[in-house]
């Protein structure tokens, strides 16, 4: 939910009038470049200035400056003119919000376009934790949507005010941007791993000469769940960790991959090795994670399998069952969670990379019952 002060604060210094409300400390002309400014009058803000107005000088009630009412007020042509005469953008007012917080918390991108250009931090941390940025995601209106992106679009990081913006905004549209970001970053993320385990060249398991490939009769058996021609061929010598010849795929790998439990559980009463690794190096709790197959990695987790090994990749299972759409994967991440693993060393990697609402409010419900405050 929005800070409610904060509201409070920023209502009270947009309903203030460019009247004697805002008469100035020491300064006799603030009133009159006050006025100039709020009428875009260059000319009239020139003549202020040569009176012996301090172009810094600040309203006696919220101590703006000149500048800061410009801003929040939306005068692009005053704020680019105040600025070409040296006023300082560092001041703030009562409160202690910068000009930049101004525009941000007002929707004004081109006036933050403005204050950038001069040299102005687009990160500028007030005393309450929050950055310019996180003040415009509570905006409502298209204009705040647009001010968010310009900040994303000049350099401030998705994913360092992610979370907080998508909890504190009652904005769809800066929320759906805020996602559709996460997901570009995402993807030049994986592009830019996939180069490098290429340029490293991938983990590809080589079946050993004196190992033999799986045989299909068993294969078949596996695929419609026969426990009985499995047992069969097993008497007759069938390798149980044999791998197919193009995944390397062992037969429980395949069973958890296509959530087949009833073969998955005669594979693990047999004696399947669940250590064994397809071609590109996920074992059997990856692959029931990935696939959002709750059931089997309980049974994986039940014949002591970790749930929480990693991958070369440094992903663990949970991380690849957040990145699913479905809610069989929301599940599976539930599973995780309740058999311990760590909510608070998973949170963020999850949340950064699952476009899976359920999911995402899973993990949020999860952090607030751990009494989790600051995301």
């Amino acid at each position: 939910m929005v800070n409610c002060h904060l509201i409070a604060i920023f209502s009270f210094l947009l309903t203030s009038k460019w009247t004697s409300t805002h008469a100035s400390y020491n300064d006799p002309f603030f009133k009159e470049l006050s006025e100039a400014v709020s009428k875009e009058d260059t000319r009239g803000i020139d003549m202020v200035l040569k009176k012996g107005a301090n172009i810094n000088s600040q309203s006696a009630k919220g101590e703006q400056t000149a500048l800061m009412q410009a801003v929040l007020h939306g005068k692009e042509i005053s704020v680019v003119h105040l600025l070409k005469k040296g006023a300082d953008a560092s001041i703030p007012e009562k409160q202690g919000y910068t000009p930049m917080h101004g525009a941000a918390f007002q929707g004004r991108a081109k006036i933050g376009k403005i204050l950038y250009e001069h040299g102005l931090d687009l990160r500028d941390v007030h005393k309450d934790g929050n950055e310019p940025i996180h003040r415009a995601c509570w905006g409502k209106e298209a204009r705040h949507t647009a001010t968010v992106k310009f900040f994303l679009e000049n350099g401030v990081p998705v994913e360092d005010i992610f979370y907080q913006c998508m909890e504190k905004s009652n904005n769809d549209n800066t929320k759906k941007m805020l996602v559709d970001w996460m997901n570009t970053r995402k993807e030049k993320r994986e592009q830019n791993e996939k180069k490098i385990a290429k340029e490293k060249k991938e983990y590809k398991p080589v079946v050993p000469e004196e190992d033999e490939y799986l045989d299909e009769d068993f294969q078949e058996a596996v695929k419609n769940q026969d426990t009985k021609e499995m047992e069969k061929l097993l008497k007759q010598g069938a390798n149980i960790n044999a791998r197919a010849k193009d995944s390397l795929q062992t037969p429980l790998m395949m069973s958890v991959l296509h959530g087949l439990d009833k073969s998955v559980s005669f594979l693990l009463e047999k004696g399947a090795d669940v250590t064994i690794a397809e071609k590109d190096g996920y074992t059997p709790m990856h692959g029931a994670a990935f696939q959002g197959r709750k059931s089997i990695a309980k049974l994986l987790h039940e014949h002591h399998v970790p749930l929480r090994s990693l991958h070369s990749d440094s992903h663990e299972p949970i991380v690849r069952a957040c990145w699913g759409r479905e809610k069989r994967h929301t599940d599976t991440v539930e599973f995780f969670l309740e058999e311990g693993v760590p909510l608070v060393e998973i949170f963020d990697k999850c949340m950064s990379s699952t476009s899976n609402r359920a999911t995402k409010q899973l993990l949020q419900k999860w952090m607030e019952g751990n009494d989790y405050i600051e995301l």
